[in-house]
């Protein structure tokens, strides 16, 4: 299984602290860096590869929701997806997303179909996680109750 941490990323004004996804000890926006970037090797290509930000507290009015696919955004390529990380140059969430599928039972939760909607060829599947929920949902309480008070 892998293990979810939630913190709030320091800023200047409270407006525009963003929610820092970390995946087995490793910040999510390095995560899906590693795995574009790896994909891209030489060849040259249009467009960011692994050029992402955490989502701004904004965009999360619901953590809990957002975080059990809940909360949905309309894709540039089509459906609703949620909406993992933001564009690492705008803030727009439909501009540059990394966009997941989240599922849950009552003894899992998984991100799976993660992609990129302008790069639907590219294959992520190493950013598809699976966490036990109740550690999921702890995580989730903790966030809410020590990070965001």
């Amino acid at each position: 299984m892998n293990v979810l941490r939630l913190t709030l990323e320091p800023a200047l004004r409270a407006d525009e602290r963003r929610v820092r996804i970390t995946v087995d000890g490793v910040e999510l926006v390095e995560h899906a860096r590693r795995v574009e970037v790896e994909l891209v090797g030489s060849r040259p290509i249009t467009g960011p590869a692994g050029d992402y930000r955490a989502l701004p507290m904004w965009a999360v009015k619901n953590a809990r929701s957002w975080l059990f696919g809940e909360v949905l955004i309309g894709s540039p390529s089509g459906g609703h997806w949620s909406v993992l990380l933001f564009c690492g140059g705008c803030d727009e969430p439909g501009c540059w997303p990394l966009e997941s599928r989240i599922t849950h039972d009552d003894v899992h939760v998984r991100w799976s179909d993660v992609r990129q909607p302008h790069r639907l060829e590219w294959q992520l599947e190493a950013l598809s996680f699976c966490f036990e929920r109740a550690a999921y949902e702890a995580e989730i309480a903790r966030f809410l109750t020590t990070e965001v008070g």
